[in-house]
């Protein structure tokens, strides 16, 4: 068990990385600010988003509420401060929120040593960082990070409610909330009887999580959004624009920096623990759905992969047992 002297150093650890990670977000994307502030009120209102001079109102994004709801509460909490200087603290604070989520469940919730939970958090932190090559910032990425690491925190301690509640507060935040029935069926099941009925009981709970999660993104879409905007179909696109990095090789774009980072995650992982290569597995999904749904080249896109690969070095060998 870990002392409180242990737990309040990895807490320190988690929110200096979230401070960093902030620090870093905000920075390199300073010049594109006022489209940030400007898609924050978008949203609630249902109007077009903006980035640069494109403006379009049929991206499928209007369930996204959870930090432009933050922000509003806390500029009318803080009406002293700027709505900018509100989105600044709120940045900081969400990344540390989930950089700390992350660190407790991998100490508390998987076991893992104290160097161990401390390097998976700085290796997401690395990750995270890397993720940011959008000129743009997508405020759901902190949240993002946040409600994955409680997912798993629900899974391994079997609380089913815990995890159907937070897949369905954060559909708010966005649709890869309903990846927790995904966790949910894949961690209870390891650490089930191994029986057939165990099985089918994990993953009914788990295919619940997730209808339940992503219904609620549908339904927040068509309640905010001008028209139903559904979720558009990329493998295409991303085959394209795979095969544009790769005809033209460059260490520094965004398929190298994407494999660098899923082999330091690798590197450090001790995957002789079914659960960690649960945790290998689900990262593995995660992409193959990244490469349906996702943007490939926007690397943010990936930050359930890495959560994942985190949570793979973080489990300790004796999870075997």
């Amino acid at each position: 068990m870990a002392s409180r002297k242990d737990l309040a150093a990895l807490l320190l650890l988690a929110l200096s990385l979230g401070m960093v990670v902030a620090w870093a977000s905000l920075n390199l994307r300073a010049d594109t600010r006022a489209d940030t502030l400007h898609n924050l009120h978008a949203v609630l209102d249902g109007a077009p988003f903006r980035t640069g001079d494109d403006v379009r109102s049929d991206l499928p994004f209007y369930n996204r509420v959870l930090f432009p709801l933050l922000h509003r509460g806390l500029a009318r909490a803080l009406p002293f401060a700027s709505e900018s200087q509100c989105y600044l603290l709120l940045r900081v604070l969400s990344f540390q929120a989930a950089f700390a989520a992350f660190a407790l469940v991998c100490r508390r919730g998987l076991g893992a040593a104290q160097a161990t939970a401390a390097l998976a958090t700085a290796l997401l932190a690395v990750a995270t960082i890397a993720s940011f090559n959008f000129p743009w910032e997508e405020p759901s990425d902190a949240f993002d990070l946040v409600v994955l690491a409680l997912g798993v925190g629900a899974a391994v301690r079997r609380r089913l409610l815990w995890g159907l509640g937070l897949a369905i507060v954060f559909a708010a935040n966005r649709e890869s909330a309903a990846f927790l029935g995904l966790i949910w069926a894949a961690v209870t099941v390891s650490r089930g009887d191994g029986s057939r009925s165990d099985w089918r009981r994990r993953l009914v709970e788990g295919g619940a999580i997730s209808v339940l999660s992503y219904g609620t993104a549908i339904g927040l879409k068509t309640a905010l959004g001008p028209d139903f905007i559904a979720n558009y179909g990329t493998p295409a696109i991303n085959l394209a624009r795979l095969h544009e990095s790769l005809g033209t090789p460059d260490p520094l774009n965004w398929p190298a920096m994407l494999a660098t980072l899923v082999l330091l995650f690798v590197a450090c992982a001790d995957l002789r623990a079914p659960l960690g290569r649960r945790f290998l597995g689900l990262a593995a999904l995660f992409a193959g759905l990244a490469l349906l749904f996702g943007l490939i080249n926007e690397l943010r896109v990936f930050l359930p992969t890495f959560v994942m690969l985190g949570f793979a070095v973080a489990t300790p060998r004796r999870a075997a047992e």
